[in-house]
C-alpha cells in the first residue's frame, strides 16, 4: 500500500469520525432544544413575519427526539396580511418527523412523515387573477414554498383542507378535501383523497406519477389521475364556485339543484401537457332563472380536455346529447379553450361542431340572460338553420366582450325586426372581428327574401355568391350591412342576377332601417319576375299585373329599393321594377284580345306602371308604337291607358274590335264584307276595377282603298278613303269619306251613337242612267245627271236602310207619256232600300204619278209592284205587278222601245209582268180606244191582253216575234159608220201596208147602226205590199 493511499484512508476515517461526532452533537443539541421551542415563539413569529411580509403567529410549538428521528409539533400557525386582519393561511395540528440526514444533504427540511389536521387557505379574485386574501406577492411566494416543503416528505397526510374563494361578484365558495394522502418515493409519487363541498363529499381522487419533485417539477411529471364524481350537486357551493369562474352574464345560467355523475382521467407524458378524458351524465339539469322549471333531461356527454402550463387549457363535451321541451335535438360537441400565462381579465374560446339555431335561440330566450333590447331583437329575428364549426372568442376585459367569431352557415333563416328584410336559406362562411363581420355566401342553397313593408310573399332570389359586410357602430346604436357585388343564379334556370345593397338598421327602440338595393337580372321569365311586383301597388293594379302578364322571356330586368324599410315610409321610399320582355303575351283586358309576340319595356315605379312595346300582335294583327301607363280616375281607382298603331287589312282590324268591348257597336257591320287596308291608332283607357269612370275606347282608322260589300244585296262601296273615328262616348265618326259606288265617285260623312247605330250621309251629283239595274233598252233613253241626297242607316237592331231622294232636275227621259221628262223639269223621287238577312225591300215614289215596291234577293228583284195614277202597289209573290190608271197608253210607242227579235220576250219572261190598268185612251195595232180597262200578262211567247169597253171587248194575243200575226178574238166590236167620201176620214188615210199581220174574229160587229154579225178574216203582208 502506498503512502498516498494510506494518507487518504486516514483522512477519510478522520472525516467520518468528525461527522459522527457532529451528528451526535446535533442530536444532543436537538434533544435539548426541541422541548424548549415554545419559549422561542416570539422570536420565531418575528422572524417569519419579516421573511414573509405578513403577520405570522405560531402557537403550541414543541417537539421531541427519539432515536435518530426528531419530531416537530405545532398546534396552530396563522398567516394574515396585517394584525387583526382575516387570515389567508391557517395550519392546525401539524405533526412532522424530520428526515435529518436527508435534510442535511438537501439543505432544507425533509419530512419522512407529516400530518396536518386542518389546512385553511383563503384566495381573492382580482382583475389580474387570484391572490392570497390580502397577502402580498412576497407572502404568496413564501407561502408557496412553505406548502411545497410540507408536501415534499415521504408521506404527507392532511385530514381536512378548506379552500375559500372570494369572487369579485361578492359570492364565496368553499372547496374542501378529506383524508388527503401524498406518498413520495424517489421520483415516484402517489396521492389520493376525498373532495367535498359544504361538508358533503362529491368526488374521490387517486393519482400516481413520476417526477423529480412532486410539486416544483410537476410540468415534467409522467402519470395519471382518476377523479370520480358521484351525484355532484351544482346547487350549493360548487355552483357558486363554477359561477365565480364564468363571465358575469353566464352566471344566470348556473345550474340549480342538479346532481351530476362524472368520471374523469387525467394523463401526463412528461412533456408538460396533460390530457383529460371521461364521461358526464345527468338525469336532469335545471338551469337558473326561467329554465329552472324546464330542465334539460337525460344529459350525456364524453369529456375530453387538456392543460399545457404556460400555453393553454381546455375541454370538450363530445356528442353532448340531451332533451328539452319537445324539440328534436341532434347531439353536439362543445369546446372550451383558454390561454394561460396572459395577465389581465380572462380570455377564452367557445366552439362547437354545429349548433341548431332554433334550439339555441329558444334556450337563450328562455334563460333570460340577455338585456331587454338584445332579447327583443333576437326574439323578433327568430333565427333558424344550422351553424357548422361555430367558434367565438371572448375577452372579458375588453369593452367588446366578443372579440372574434366564425361559423359556416347552412340554410339559415331570420325573421324581420322593425321591418328589416326576412331571409331564408342563407349559407356561407361567417367571420366576426370586433365590431366588424363578413359573410362569404357560397351559392350552394337557394336564398329567399321578403320585405315586409312591400311584399306579402317570399321572393325566390336564387343561389347567391359574394361577400356581405357588417359593422356595428362604436356606440352600438346601429348596424350597417353592405353586400357588393353579389352574383345570383336564379332558381329553375331563371337567369343570373348581379346585386348590391346597403342596409342601415338602428338598434335603438323604435328605430327604422334604411335600405338601398339595386339588382339586375338577365335571361329570366315571367314566373320569376312577377314575384317582384310590390305589394305597395293598388291591389286592383297588382291583380291586373298578375293576371295580365303571361308567358314571356325577359332578356334583362332590374329591381331598385331606396329608402326606409318601414311600411309607413310613404314618399320617403321608392321601389322600382324594370323588365325588357320578348315574345311575351299580355292579356291587358279579359274582354280584349291579348297582345302576343310582344317586345316591350315595362317599368313599375312605386304605385304606377308604364311601358312601351316596339313590336306586338293583337289577334294576329301587327301593332307598333305601343305605349301604356296607369292612372287614376276621380274616385282614385286605377285605369290602364294604352296607345298603339297598326297597319292592317280592314277585315282583320274589325275582327280585333269584334273581340273587344266594342263588338256590340259593330253589330251593324256583321252583314258586310270588308276589304282593303287601314292605318289604325288605338287610344284606350281601360278600367282595372268595376268602376268605369274615366273609361275610354278610342280608335282612329285611316282607310286606304278599302271596300264594303253587303253580303246579301251585293251593294258594294269601293276605293273607300278617309279617316274613321270611334269612341265609346260618341260611336263612329267620319268626315269626307271618298268612295266609288256603281262605278261613280261619291263622298259621305258617317255618324254613330253610343248605342252603336250608324248613319252614312251623302250628297252630290249622280248619273242615274249609269246606275246598274236598268234594262239596256231603257238605259239609253235616260240622260244627264241630277243632284241627290242619300242616307244609309245601320241600326244595332233592325235592318240597315238606304234612302235616296232627288228632284231629278238635270235628268232627261225620252219615254212615252206619262214618263217623258225634260232636263229642267222637277219630279221628286224618293227611294228606300231596306236590307234584310237574305232579302231586301225597296220602296219608291216618283212624284204623284208612280209608287213602287220591290223585294230583292241580292241584286236581283224577286217581286215588283208598280202603281200609277194614285193607286196602291200590291207586291206579288213573284214577278211584276203594274196597276192603276193612265190617261193614255200608246202600245205601239212602248213596243217600239223594245229590242227586235226575241230578246224582249226573254227579258219579259224573266220579269213575268202582270198589268191591271184603267186607260182613258189606248192606241195600238191601228186602234184608238177610249175608256178601256185592260188586264195583261205573258202567255207562251207573247202578251195576252184582255180588254173591256163599250167599243171593244175580248182578248188580244201579241207575239214577241214580229213575223207572227196578232190574234184578236172579240166578243163585240163597235165601229162608227165610215164616211167614204171624206178625204180626212179614218179610212181615207188607211194604208193596208201599214197593218200588221192579223187573225181577226168577232162574234158581233156593228158599224154605225148596222149589225153585221159574226165576222172573221186574216190579214197577211204580201211581198209587194
Amino acid at each position: 500500500m502506498s503512502g498516498a493511499l494510506r494518507a487518504a484512508l486516514r483522512w477519510l476515517w478522520m472525516l467520518a469520525a468528525l461527522a459522527v461526532i457532529a451528528y451526535a452533537a446535533l442530536v444532543a443539541l436537538g434533544r435539548e432544544l426541541l422541548p424548549r421551542l415554545d419559549g422561542l415563539q416570539p422570536r420565531l413569529d418575528s422572524t417569519l413575519s419579516q421573511h414573509l411580509g405578513a403577520e405570522v403567529g405560531v402557537h403550541g410549538i414543541d417537539g421531541d427526539w427519539t432515536g435518530l428521528a426528531p419530531r416537530l409539533r405545532v398546534a396552530a400557525a396563522d398567516f394574515a396580511p396585517a394584525p387583526g386582519a382575516p387570515h389567508f393561511l391557517q395550519i392546525e395540528g401539524l405533526n412532522a418527523e424530520l428526515d435529518l440526514l436527508r435534510s442535511l444533504l438537501d439543505g432544507q427540511p425533509a419530512w419522512s412523515d407529516l400530518s396536518v389536521r386542518r389546512l385553511r387557505i383563503r384566495l381573492s379574485e382580482t382583475e389580474s387573477g387570484w391572490r392570497l386574501n390580502g397577502g402580498s406577492a412576497t407572502a404568496a411566494g413564501a407561502v408557496g414554498k412553505l406548502v411545497a416543503a410540507l408536501l415534499a416528505g415521504q408521506r404527507t397526510r392532511i385530514d381536512r383542507v378548506e379552500l375559500t374563494l372570494h369572487f369579485r361578484s361578492g359570492e364565496e365558495a368553499v372547496l374542501g378535501a378529506r383524508g388527503l394522502l401524498l406518498e413520495n418515493s424517489g421520483s415516484f409519487h402517489r396521492a389520493g383523497g376525498k373532495l367535498s363541498l359544504a361538508g358533503r363529499e362529491f368526488a374521490s381522487l387517486a393519482a400516481e406519477w413520476r417526477a423529480a419533485d412532486p410539486v416544483r417539477d410537476w410540468r415534467a411529471s409522467r402519470g395519471r389521475a382518476h377523479l370520480q364524481f358521484s351525484r355532484l350537486d351544482l346547487s350549493g357551493s360548487l355552483g357558486i364556485l363554477l359561477r365565480g369562474f364564468a363571465p358575469a352574464w353566464s352566471r344566470q345560467l348556473a345550474p340549480v339543484d342538479t346532481p351530476l355523475d362524472a368520471e374523469l382521467w387525467l394523463t401526463a407524458d412528461g412533456d408538460g401537457r396533460a390530457e383529460l378524458r371521461g364521461r358526464l351524465t345527468a338525469e336532469r339539469l335545471a338551469l337558473a332563472g326561467p329554465l329552472s322549471t324546464e330542465p334539460l333531461r337525460d344529459l350525456n356527454a364524453e369529456v375530453t380536455g387538456w392543460i399545457e402550463p404556460g400555453k393553454d387549457w381546455g375541454f370538450q363535451l363530445q356528442n353532448l346529447d340531451f332533451s328539452w321541451r319537445d324539440l328534436q335535438i341532434e347531439p353536439v360537441t362543445l369546446g372550451f379553450r383558454q390561454p394561460l400565462g396572459i395577465p389581465g381579465a380572462p380570455r377564452f374560446r367557445v366552439a362547437a361542431d354545429h349548433l341548431e339555431l332554433a334550439t339555441l335561440n329558444a334556450l337563450v330566450l328562455a334563460s333570460d340572460v340577455l338585456p331587454e333590447r338584445a332579447a327583443d331583437i333576437l326574439g323578433a329575428l327568430a333565427p333558424e338553420g344550422r351553424l357548422e364549426a361555430p367558434r367565438v372568442d371572448f375577452d372579458l376585459g375588453a369593452a367588446q366582450k366578443i372579440t372574434a367569431a366564425q361559423a359556416a352557415l347552412k340554410e339559415v333563416s331570420v325573421a324581420s325586426w322593425h321591418n328589416s328584410p326576412i331571409l331564408r336559406g342563407v349559407s356561407g362562411s361567417l367571420r366576426i372581428e370586433g365590431r366588424r363581420g363578413s359573410l362569404l355566401l357560397d351559392g350552394d342553397d337557394e336564398v329567399q327574401m321578403r320585405f315586409p313593408a312591400a311584399y306579402d310573399h317570399d321572393l325566390r332570389v336564387g343561389r347567391v355568391r359574394g361577400r356581405v359586410e357588417a359593422e356595428l357602430a362604436a356606440d352600438r346604436s346601429q348596424v350597417t350591412v353592405t353586400g357588393s357585388p353579389l352574383r345570383v343564379a336564379a332558381g329553375g334556370d331563371a337567369g343570373t342576377i348581379a346585386a348590391a345593397f346597403r342596409l342601415t338598421q338602428p338598434l335603438t327602440p323604435g328605430g327604422g332601417g334604411t335600405l338601398w338595393l339595386s339588382a339586375g337580372i338577365r335571361d329570366t321569365h315571367a314566373d320569376y319576375a312577377r314575384q317582384y311586383l310590390p305589394q305597395a301597388l293598388d291591389p286592383k293594379l297588382n291583380d291586373w299585373l298578375q293576371r295580365a302578364l303571361g308567358a314571356m322571356s325577359i332578356p334583362e330586368g332590374a329591381f331598385i329599393w331606396r329608402g326606409p324599410v318601414a311600411s309607413e315610409a310613404g314618399a320617403l321610399r321608392t321601389i322600382q321594377v324594370y323588365a325588357r320582355v320578348a315574345d311575351a303575351t299580355i292579356a291587358f283586358d279579359p274582354e280584349w284580345p291579348g297582345l302576343d309576340d310582344v317586345d316591350a319595356q315595362i317599368a313599375v315605379d312605386d304605385t304606377s306602371v308604364s311601358g312601351t312595346a316596339a313590336r306586338a300582335t293583337i289577334a294576329g294583327v301587327p301593332v307598333a308604337g305601343v305605349r301604356f301607363h296607369t292612372s287614376r280616375n276621380g274616385a282614385g281607382n286605377p285605369l290602364l291607358a294604352v296607345t298603339a298603331e297598326a297597319q292592317t287589312e280592314v277585315d282583320r282590324g274589325l275582327a280585333v274590335l269584334s273581340r273587344s268591348p266594342l263588338r256590340e257597336r259593330l253589330t251593324a257591320l256583321e252583314d258586310w264584307r270588308t276589304g282593303g287596308r287601314a292605318a289604325v291608332d288605338l287610344d284606350l283607357a281601360i278600367p282595372l276595377s268595376k268602376d268605369h269612370d274615366g273609361e275610354r275606347y278610342g280608335v282612329s282608322a285611316d282607310l286606304r282603298e278599302a271596300s264594303l260589300e253587303h253580303r246579301h244585296s251585293g251593294l258594294r262601296f269601293d276605293d273607300i278613303r278617309g279617316t274613321l273615328q270611334f269612341s265609346a262616348a260618341t260611336g263612329l265618326r267620319a268626315e269626307d269619306l271618298r268612295f266609288r259606288l256603281w262605278e261613280q265617285p261619291f263622298s259621305a260623312s258617317l255618324r254613330g251613337d253610343p248605342q252603336g247605330d250608324i248613319e252614312i250621309a251623302s250628297a252630290g251629283e249622280v248619273a242615274l242612267g249609269a246606275l246598274p239595274g236598268w234594262p239596256d233598252w231603257l238605259r239609253d233613253r235616260i240622260a244627264g245627271t241630277t243632284s241627290y241626297r242619300a242616307s244609309y242607316r245601320m241600326p244595332v237592331t233592325g235592318a240597315p236602310e238606304l234612302e235616296v231622294t232627288s228632284d231629278l232636275v238635270g235628268l232627261a227621259a225620252e219615254l212615252p207619256a206619262p214618263f217623258a221628262k225634260t232636263a229642267p223639269q222637277s219630279r221628286p223621287l224618293r227611294v228606300v232600300l231596306a236590307f234584310g238577312g237574305t232579302q231586301s225591300r225597296l220602296t219608291a215614289e216618283l212624284g204623284r204619278d208612280l209608287r213602287a215596291r220591290a223585294r230583292l234577293r241580292g241584286a236581283d228583284p224577286q217581286a215588283v209592284a208598280i202603281a200609277v195614277g194614285g193607286a196602291t202597289p200590291r207586291l206579288p209573290t213573284a214577278g211584276v205587278d203594274i196597276r192603276g190608271h193612265l190617261e193614255s197608253l200608246d202600245i205601239d210607242a212602248w213596243r217600239s222601245l223594245l229590242p227586235a227579235g226575241g230578246k224582249a220576250g226573254i227579258e219579259l219572261e224573266r220579269w213575268q209582268p202582270h198589268l191591271n190598268l184603267s186607260l182613258g185612251r189606248l192606241r195600238g195595232a191601228g186602234l184608238d180606244l177610249a175608256a178601256i180597262h185592260i188586264q195583261a200578262g205573258l202567255a207562251q211567247d207573247g202578251w195576252l191582253l184582255r180588254a173591256d169597253s163599250d167599243t171593244l171587248a175580248g182578248t188580244l194575243s201579241a207575239p214577241f216575234a214580229e213575223q207572227r200575226p196578232l190574234q184578236v178574238d172579240l166578243d163585240h166590236l163597235v165601229l162608227p159608220k165610215p164616211d167614204l167620201d171624206d178625204p180626212e176620214g179614218r179610212l181615207a188615210g188607211l194604208d193596208p201596208r201599214d197593218l200588221p199581220a192579223l187573225d181577226f174574229s168577232t162574234r158581233g160587229l156593228r158599224v154605225g147602226e148596222r149589225e153585221l154579225g159574226e165576222i172573221a178574216f186574216s190579214l197577211r203582208r204580201l211581198p209587194n205590199g
